[in-house]
């Protein structure tokens, strides 16, 4: 047994050690690296090399709807699931440099772009800031409100005439001189973090991008919109309180809340690996949720490759995600005219319609040949779980051929829907005689139908 002598003799020997292991860790950041990454393991999408900026993911269209999503790193239940991305230099304390005037700060970042750094407070900066450099990312404390209208844009043109929608149109059609250009390279590398977007009751658009790619919306709160069609009948119903349009591509929502109001909360018109994830809506949208639609505008056969469209050229939304989100009772969910859309474990309240399709013909060139086909297919729609349906004259999924290729030209100019998949699904409470899925039109197959349950039972639409 040890006397008081030699357990000071232990303790003084112990704490030696501990000191020479000390020094040995400190002075070998590899060792002491891997001895934290035993003792404190980082989950797998934490453990990943954080992005330089928001990727530029390519997007490879030969993939199938499941391929897509299992390996986006957006998807939070992918094992290549990564959202860390790191900002650029210079870091620009808004509030301290330039008063908590973000136009000067965005002002005053170089060509190259850098980081907007927002402390806790409103930053109110009228109505429209216009940024056209790329590489620009807008970091917040808890507390960071931004009050105006951000506009993404390639470039805006002489006399600013691109940041309208028609002119912006016209001149890529035209070729006007930088038109093109500016249409193919996009906005790029645009990042808001912990942000909340109050629209002071005002019918604005938070974010409006043209020709813009690689956006990311992470932990940001939208509230205290509202819509002009509340008021005015005759208001083009179109408002989004996010929108892109004009070749974006993408483009992300993760982790946020939106409050409304808006006619939907996210407009997105022929955006291509865009996607919303992990997010809660409220109920206080007019019309819906998310749109995704077919920008035919902007489908061009940019590389002249004897009148036939590439994919990416094609510009009906495509590779998208609607995955994991939280929607309160609303009249639908997604509305949807473009391909591949995953829409998966996605958890509503309540709704007439919650999910979408529609065929979309190209009516911008006729009466010329040349044409788009849009090929509205292949939509994976599983595992949600809907509270109440709320008609029994609308399914849980409607798909329409004929709605949208009303006044096209006949033959294989029309746009096409099916091949979907939609399976274990459930609608806890619905009227009788509620379909699971509705048809209009020509609907192309196979089909996959599954696993689907209304009230408790499975749903007599079930083909396996």
């Amino acid at each position: 047994m040890l006397n008081q002598k030699g357990i000071v003799h232990l303790f003084l020997l112990v704490a030696i050690a501990g000191v020479l292991t000390f020094l040995v860790i400190s002075s070998n950041a590899p060792l002491r690296e891997g001895i934290f990454n035993i003792l404190y393991p980082k989950p797998k999408s934490e453990a990943a090399n954080p992005w330089d900026g928001v990727p530029d993911l390519p997007i490879d269209y030969n993939l199938s709807t499941e391929q897509w999503w299992a390996n986006n790193p957006f998807n939070p239940d992918s094992p290549n699931s990564n959202t860390q991305i790191n900002s650029p230099d210079p870091r620009i304390d808004v509030q301290a440099a330039h008063g908590g005037d973000i136009v000067a700060a965005y002002n005053a970042l170089p060509a190259t772009g850098g980081t907007l750094y927002l402390k806790p407070g409103n930053y109110n900066f009228g109505s429209l800031l216009v940024a056209t450099k790329d590489n620009v990312h807008f970091l917040g404390e808890t507390g960071a409100t931004i009050r105006g209208t951000i506009r993404v844009i390639c470039g805006t043109g002489p006399n600013n005439d691109w940041l309208d929608y028609g002119k912006f149109n016209l001149a890529v059609h035209q070729n006007q001189p930088g038109a093109r250009e500016c249409f193919t390279s996009r906005a790029s590398n645009y990042y808001f973090k912990n942000i909340i977007f109050d629209g002071q009751g005002q019918p604005n658009e938070l974010f409006y991008a043209s020709a813009a790619k690689n956006v990311v919306f992470d932990g940001v709160t939208v509230r205290n919109f509202t819509t002009p069609c509340d008021t005015d009948p005759s208001c083009f119903p179109h408002g989004g309180n996010i929108e892109c349009n004009a070749g974006c591509s993408n483009l992300w929502i993760l982790n946020s809340r939106f409050e409304g109001r808006e006619q939907f909360a996210v407009y997105f018109d022929g955006c291509h690996n865009c996607g919303i994830v992990n997010s809660t809506f409220n109920d206080n949208y007019r019309a819906g949720i998310g749109v995704f639609l077919t920008n035919d505008d902007f489908s061009y056969d940019l590389n002249n490759n004897n009148n036939q469209f590439d994919p990416d050229e094609t510009r009906n939304a495509n590779y998208i995600a609607f995955y994991k989100n939280n929607v309160d009772s609303v009249y639908t969910v997604v509305a949807n005219s473009g391909k591949s859309m995953m829409f998966a474990r996605n958890t509503i309240g309540g709704s007439v319609i919650p999910y979408r399709n529609t065929a979309r013909c190209s009516q911008k060139y006729l009466p010329l040949p040349l044409y788009p086909k849009y090929t509205n297919t292949y939509d994976v729609v599983r595992d949600n779980v809907l509270g109440t349906g709320f008609s029994g004259n609308y399914g849980f999924m409607r798909i329409e051929e004929t709605s949208h290729n009303v006044g096209c030209p006949v033959g294989d100019r029309l746009g096409t829907v099916g091949k979907y998949i939609v399976v274990n699904n459930t609608v806890n409470s619905a009227p009788g005689g509620y379909q699971f899925i509705e048809h209009e039109g020509n609907v192309e197959g196979p089909n996959v139908i599954c696993g689907n349950m209304v009230n408790g039972s499975l749903s007599p639409q079930n083909t396996s």
